[in-house]
């Protein structure tokens, strides 16, 4: 495959599970969008499409995003945490 399939073909994996994740999110009846035993490049083609929509909706800017960073301490970030993959209904990894 050359570089240009290979981003064309990386191009087209994006707005697929783009497009698969917004319909997710306007589902109310879906919690989140789970991928069982996921390849590499898969975990890293969604942690990059997370990223691209959590901050396209904020979420650096929240002035809880860096509390609690390099603590040590779990509680309140964990809780902070918890409650933005819940609503942006990201699955928690690991």
């Amino acid at each position: 495959m050359s570089t240009v399939q290979t981003c064309a073909a990386s191009l087209t994996a994006a707005k697929l599970y783009s497009t698969l994740f917004q319909h997710v999110l306007s589902r109310p009846d879906v919690a989140e969008l789970t991928v069982e035993d996921p390849a590499e490049a898969f975990e890293d083609l969604r942690d990059r499409n997370d990223l691209r929509y959590l901050v396209k909706q904020g979420v650096p800017e929240d002035p809880l995003f860096h509390e609690g960073v390099g603590t040590g301490i779990r509680g309140p970030r964990a809780k902070w945490e918890k409650e933005l993959r819940a609503k942006h209904k990201i699955a928690q990894v690991g």
